[in-house]
């Protein structure tokens, strides 16, 4: 039930051996018989003259409807006799609802996840992200892509926002054409950190300076620059960038 599924197995006692063995289901707390859909039983187990069939019932069919389902079993035999019709009723819910955000490999990416509870109704999925440095400054929308497993994904971009520490994401989505926010999630991107800087070799003489610089980046590092000047004489009027 927690997967949106009812698995029936159905035992028929059948002397003369079964010809046609059906079952009808829907859900009746909602629309009537408006999701009424037939299964076919077959391939049954048999055992003398007893008959075992069984049958997966997927709310997916059924329009996600939550309630009780009615299911009733019809067989007939092979002399044409219909046995009694059998009913049972099953009370079923949505399976509930997942979100999560997990780091990609490279740490530039972050991949965003929405499943189960009222998003198996849902038409599309927005998912707006922002650091909280700044406010929303660097907020982006990225819209959600539907897997064949009925998961809603996204992937944030961090080169779109270029900023470390705490992010917020809402989690907004369009179920039976209204738009309504269904959660929200955070995460927290590690920026490069300079752990050293030291002056390795300095050489009076010849007028150079060997610097060392050890820096910490999870996410590896695209450009990295030293500027240097000598504060003592004209301000900044001999500033020079290095490229490390």
């Amino acid at each position: 039930k927690d997967e949106g599924v009812m698995s029936y197995t159905i035992e028929v006692f059948a002397p003369f051996g079964c010809k046609s063995s059906s079952m009808a289901v829907w859900c009746y707390s909602v629309g009537g018989q408006d999701d009424l859909v037939w299964y076919t039983l077959s391939n049954p187990t048999v055992s003398g003259s007893s008959y075992t069939y069984h049958c997966t019932v997927n709310m997916a069919r059924h329009n996600y409807q939550v309630g009780v389902y009615a299911a009733h079993v019809y067989v007939t035999d092979n002399a044409g006799i219909q046995a009694p019709v059998k009913t049972l009723d099953t009370a079923m819910e949505l399976p509930p609802m997942s979100l999560d955000v997990v780091k990609g490999a490279s740490g530039r990416t972050y991949s965003i996840s929405a499943s189960g509870g009222a998003l198996v109704n849902a038409s599309s999925m927005q998912f707006p992200t922002w650091s909280d440095a700044g406010g929303q400054d660097d907020l982006v929308w990225y819209s959600g892509s539907r897997g064949s497993n009925g998961a809603w994904t996204a992937t944030v971009d961090l080169m779109r926002h270029r900023t470390a520490g705490r992010y917020s994401i809402d989690c907004y989505a369009v179920i039976n054409g209204v738009q309504q926010q269904v959660g929200s999630l955070t995460f927290t991107v590690e920026g490069p950190k300079i752990e050293s800087f030291t002056a390795e070799s300095v050489d009076r003489t010849a007028g150079t300076v060997i610097y060392k610089v050890v820096v910490n980046a999870p996410s590896s590092i695209s450009s990295a620059q030293m500027a240097v000047w000598c504060y003592s004489v004209g301000g900044q009027d001999d500033l020079v960038w290095y490229t490390l």
